[in-house]
């Protein structure tokens, strides 16, 4: 059996066994730790197959994973002969294949009924058939060094601190040391386009990529952060020291309950905040995730329906939690990086009829540059 034939076969049975509890590069990543006779090149090639197969979405039901992955060689050179019957159009661009079949890109991507109407769906389904870029800036302790580390790295300037590169590129030396931020340039674009006060709170600061960014956007305004989820406040902190940066006040908190005051702590001291206290909140609320799905792929085909409506009610309850502590004249920047309208534009009308006056709202759509899709509706508190 050729090389590629035993490549085939493995991933084949890793697309075959995954239940999409997970997300696919934890589990892929362990079968290669449970697996490490396998080389470098083997890996890379069975990486290549399976994230090659989600890539085709829901579209070509009707051929096999196997098939799937031969078509993807053999339109990438690996494979010679065409894998397929003569009633398909043997077409080495895949874009170009799918939208010739029967049901073209109709089925590709799911719940496509509930896309925003300011996302365009044909291009969405095409540009997940890519591969993406990965972006990143240079954090301020970067800018402080005089050696062109970028330039070796064989990134292209986008723009003023905004760079890109190959997303097979390593920059964990370069992440390791401080020296820059990997964020999208989505992500970065809304950073560098909201307003923010004297006084800043994340809700769902995540692991920072948002506040690291503000903050060095704005140096001068206090930021506190907050999350559900411990771990990740505290890689949060060393990611900022990594920065050479001071600790943020930062709470651990469920904001699907009601909270009557906030207890940050910061340098084992606690500061206790009161209603009305933030001139500005970030609200990078959990959603679908459906505008980074190029970034894993495996939720075109193993996504439910159902999470949207779920999502928006805990974005609804979280940010509704969270306004009372927004002063009068505030500002609320309510993030999602999905393409559903219910979890977007669909909540203008809760947020208004809760005394709020919609500023602007937008989809941040970069994927033609191979980033992600976000949305960021600005508020004022009247």
């Amino acid at each position: 059996m050729a090389i590629i034939d035993k490549h085939i076969r493995v991933a084949v049975e890793l697309i075959t066994d995954y239940d999409f509890n997970e997300p696919f590069h934890h589990y892929l990543n362990r079968f290669f730790k449970q697996n490490r006779q396998m080389g470098s090149q083997d890996r890379k090639t069975v990486r290549n197959a399976c994230y090659g197969y989600f890539r085709f979405g829901n579209a070509l039901k009707e051929l096999s994973v196997e098939e799937k992955i031969r078509l993807l060689f053999w339109s990438q050179g690996v494979l010679n002969d065409f894998p397929l019957s003569a009633k398909y159009l043997p077409e080495k661009d895949l874009e170009t294949f799918i939208q010739n079949s029967e049901k073209g890109f109709d089925e590709y991507f799911p719940c496509s009924t509930n896309i925003s109407k300011k996302v365009g769906l044909e291009e969405l389904c095409k540009n997940h058939l890519k591969h993406g870029k990965v972006f990143f800036r240079k954090t301020a302790k970067g800018k402080m060094i005089h050696q062109d580390f970028i330039s070796e790295s064989g990134a292209v300037k986008i723009a003023d601190n905004l760079f890109s590169i190959d997303s097979a590129t390593s920059l964990n030396s370069f992440v390791n040391n401080g020296l820059i931020q990997i964020q999208d340039i989505a992500s970065q674009k809304i950073c560098t386009a909201i307003e923010i006060g004297k006084k800043c709170w994340d809700i769902c600061a995540g692991s920072g990529g948002k506040t690291l960014h503000l903050h060095d956007i704005h140096p001068n305004t206090s930021f506190f952060v907050s999350d559900i989820r411990e771990s990740i406040i505290q890689n949060l902190q060393l990611r900022a020291k990594s920065y050479a940066l001071q600790e943020f006040p930062y709470a651990v908190i469920n904001l699907e309950e009601r909270q009557q005051s906030i207890n940050f702590s910061k340098n084992n001291s606690e500061i206790q905040i009161g209603e009305q206290y933030f001139d500005t909140i970030i609200s990078d609320v959990p959603c679908t995730g459906s505008g980074v799905w190029g970034r894993n792929p495996e939720n075109l085909l193993g996504f439910d329906c159902s999470m949207i409506e779920k999502y928006s009610k805990q974005q609804q309850t979280i940010v509704q939690n969270a306004l009372p502590f927004l002063k009068k004249g505030g500002k609320l920047h309510y993030i999602t990086c999905s393409v559903f309208e219910r979890e977007n534009e669909g909540h203008i009308d809760f947020f208004e009829k809760r005394g709020f006056k919609l500023l602007q709202h937008r989809y941040y759509n970069f994927q033609n540059e191979g980033g992600d899709i976000m949305f960021c509706a600005s508020y004022l508190k009247e």
